[in-house]
């Protein structure tokens, strides 16, 4: 399990909302760094694809906290998905 539906949807969300602060006049001292938040979000979701969960999940969380509350949703996606590692590691540890 590298990447579970709400990360995708989180991610989604994320550069909509960059999308809408980037082409607002009203916001424009904002958006570079939602956009730098937001490059930090695709880092996280790429480095999850390679089997590196863990670290993919940390700057993913970090990108979307100013995101809060909408960022919510990828952030847990993301936990969801650190969960599932730490649940596979219990049964390989425990029960084989």
């Amino acid at each position: 399990m590298k990447v579970n539906t709400l990360t995708s949807i989180g991610i989604l969300i994320n550069t909509l909302i960059t999308a809408f602060i980037y082409f607002t006049e009203a916001y424009k001292g904002l958006d570079i760094v939602m956009i730098i938040a937001l490059i930090m979000c695709y880092v996280g979701f790429i480095v999850m694809q390679f089997n590196q969960a863990k670290i993919g999940s940390i700057i993913f969380c970090i990108g979307s906290v100013l995101f809060i509350p909408i960022g919510l949703v990828g952030i847990i996606g993301v936990r969801k998905i650190v969960e599932h590692i730490e649940a596979e590691k219990f049964k390989k540890l425990h029960y084989e």
